[in-house]
């Protein structure tokens, strides 16, 4: 009994994480996934970083960064760098002195492979008064 209640805690734990991942998969069978990022949280005219983390299977080569749909006056700063070498890299994310100030916004990050497949999760954004 004991080990079925731990089986099925370890499952949905799993199940919950899985839940945080978006794949997709190209015509040759290689694959894309992007975990969710954690939401930010920002003051006018502060940065914070932002870890973009995915995972691929049969796809070499540079995988590109876009952030999307953000607030009016909040930017990545280095979303041009691709991540190149392993599956994670981290971005900053800056709110000028005039973002419009929000809570719960949601803007998009997208990753695109080489061969143009491309998945995307939201990033949760907040700016606040300083």
């Amino acid at each position: 009994m004991k080990i079925t209640a731990i089986a099925l805690m370890a499952a949905a734990l799993w199940m919950a994480a899985a839940c945080d991942r978006s794949t997709v998969q190209g015509p040759a069978g290689q694959k894309l996934s992007l975990d969710k990022p954690s939401n930010v949280a920002l003051v006018r005219g502060g940065v914070v970083e932002v870890s973009i983390t995915i995972h691929r299977q049969d796809l070499p080569g540079a995988v590109s960064v876009s952030f999307d749909k953000l607030p009016s006056g909040v930017s990545a700063v280095d979303a041009d760098i691709p991540i190149v070498n392993g599956d994670q890299a981290t971005y900053h994310v800056k709110a000028s002195a005039s973002a419009d100030l929000v809570q719960g916004y949601e803007a998009l990050v997208t990753v695109k492979g080489s061969d143009g497949i491309a998945v995307s999760q939201p990033l949760g954004v907040s700016v606040a008064e300083k």
